[in-house]
């Protein structure tokens, strides 16, 4: 009798550790997939990082050029307005010297 419940205890004992093995084996591979699955976000949050601060560069560089342009733009409404203003000047000197020679 002794011995029968002697084996029916090894034979639980056996049963609960093989239990055991198969959830942490199941645990494992789980927490592996969870890994793959980690490693491939931060991979893809590291890409996006890296996209985004190479669209933040294209768009700082461009505002700067549109910065350029419209400055040598108002640089050269400017300078033609002076122009203008010097032309205006001596057609009107040539007039009144046209006025006081007649």
């Amino acid at each position: 009798m002794l011995q029968r419940q002697l084996k029916r205890w090894l034979d639980r004992t056996e049963q609960v550790r093989n239990n055991h093995k198969e959830k942490a084996d199941g645990a494992k591979v789980k927490m592996e997939e969870l890994r793959s699955v980690h490693r491939g976000l931060t991979e893809e949050r590291s890409e996006k990082g890296k996209e985004m601060e190479r669209r933040r560069v294209r768009i700082e560089q461009t505002e700067k050029k549109m910065a350029d342009l419209k400055e040598n733009i108002e640089m050269e409404i400017h300078a033609a307005r002076d122009e203008y203003l010097k032309m205006d000047s001596h057609i009107k000197l040539y007039i009144t010297e046209m006025e006081q020679s007649i």
